[in-house]
């Protein structure tokens, strides 16, 4: 069955024909990034040879990640993480990429597996919360660095968010919400295919909004800070890393 990716350049882009380079692996963090974009990415396409062209007009780099380390981390860590992250990032940047989509992590803790460890631990969400919140903050200081780029934070959150408060108008029983091996979720934590579709539907009408936009300037962080709440899609577990698409 399809993920999200699969979904998002089939049913919601069928008029365009992407491909599609998907180096992400079930059960990465970070560290699993830097082997993407080290080792797999850099040395054959990130050269850009006859047999993959890309350009940096043409191609989104899609990056998601952050539930594996959340799970392994200590709150106190969890900076060096995404700064570790962004170490990435700024390699692809030299390597030519402008167009850059981040995807926060979802609410973990009401997935299966994250009800049943709340009940040992009430403040497991917040570990997430201090991943997402400190993913957007670097992704405000990236652009800082370099105004040329297009870089955006869609939120996984609100996503499953919307849909685990109102399943029954997703197409899901209410019975599903933290139910494993059910309608939502395929075990304790992955979220089954139709979740994907939704996922995918959310991206492509987030993408879909996002093109009149001109790139970020550096006069002020405050600036960088409005110009992602004009963007961020408010209404709102796959394979986890990096994914780039012309």
């Amino acid at each position: 069955m399809p993920n999200w990716v699969g979904y998002l350049i089939t049913e919601y882009s069928p008029d365009n024909r992407f491909l599609v380079y998907d180096y992400a692996v079930g059960g990465d963090s970070v560290l699993g990034v830097r082997t993407q974009v080290q080792v797999n990415f850099l040395p054959r396409v990130g050269e850009k040879p006859s047999w993959a062209p890309w350009n940096a007009e043409d191609t989104l780099f899609i990056t998601w990640i952050g539930i594996n380390d959340c799970a392994r981390l200590e709150i106190p860590a969890v900076p060096n993480a995404v700064e570790e992250l962004f170490v990435e990032q700024e390699a692809l940047y030299q390597a030519g990429a402008r167009n850059f989509l981040f995807i926060d992590v979802p609410p973990i803790h009401r997935s299966p597996g994250g009800v049943s460890f709340s009940r040992l631990h009430p403040d497991f969400r917040r570990i997430y919360e201090v991943w997402n919140s400190t993913l957007r903050e670097r992704i405000v200081q990236f652009t800082a660095v370099h105004p040329e780029i297009t870089a955006l934070l869609f939120s996984s959150w609100d996503t499953f968010s919307r849909v685990l408060d109102d399943p029954v108008s997703h197409g899901f029983g209410p019975e599903h919400v933290s139910r494993s091996r059910g309608e939502i979720w395929v075990d304790n934590l992955h979220p089954s295919s139709k979740m994907h579709d939704w996922i995918a539907h959310d991206i492509a009408q987030f993408l879909k909004a996002q093109s009149a936009y001109p790139p970020l300037t550096t006069e002020a962080e405050e600036q960088a800070v409005s110009w992602f709440d004009s963007r961020e899609h408010r209404f709102g577990k796959p394979d986890e890393g990096m994914a780039s698409e012309h």
